[in-house]
């Protein structure tokens, strides 16, 4: 692919993804597919980060909005974490899955009656899902958690956290 083609395809996903936010992604497809050189996902990822931050410099006198952008101020790094880093998601899709069948167990039992309650069922999720995630039996994890003496995070859990 030509310089002259490259630069073109780079300005024209700028303009596109500057105009919808949903296309952002198309930039780093784009780079990911060969039709954007590394260069130009650097000069598009420049002009999307600029635009943001130019947003974010305009004064606000309506609260919600100074908020907002407070937020999105603190969390500056992070928005943009996808473009650099291709093995991060840009959406929150995996996270909105993964608390699907909560969700659901939470509707059909109507809810947690107590804050105890509540709080076993976040606990009792979250280990079932981490034993999933590592493709760990979360009934062998379970039962390992409940013969121990005092309260501790499992073994297979620490033996895949470690460096």
């Amino acid at each position: 692919m030509s310089a002259g083609r490259r630069r073109s395809s780079a300005h024209d996903l700028r303009h596109r993804c500057a105009s919808h936010s949903s296309t952002r992604l198309a930039v780093r497809d784009a780079h990911q597919a060969g039709q954007v050189s590394a260069h130009g996902l650097a000069v598009v990822r420049g002009h999307l980060i600029n635009r943001l931050a130019e947003r974010l410099d305009r004064p606000s006198r309506v609260p919600d909005v100074q908020r907002f952008a407070a937020h999105l101020t603190r969390e500056f790094p992070a928005i943009w974490s996808f473009l650099f880093d291709p093995t991060i998601d840009a959406t929150n899709w995996r996270a909105e899955h993964a608390i699907r069948p909560a969700v659901v167990t939470r509707k059909v039992w109507g809810g947690n009656r107590t804050w105890r309650g509540a709080h076993a069922q976040q606990t009792l999720g979250s280990i079932i899902r981490t034993a999933h995630q590592r493709h760990l039996n979360p009934h062998a994890v379970l039962v390992s958690m409940l013969h121990a003496r005092e309260p501790i995070v499992p073994p297979v859990f620490q033996a895949t956290t470690a460096n």
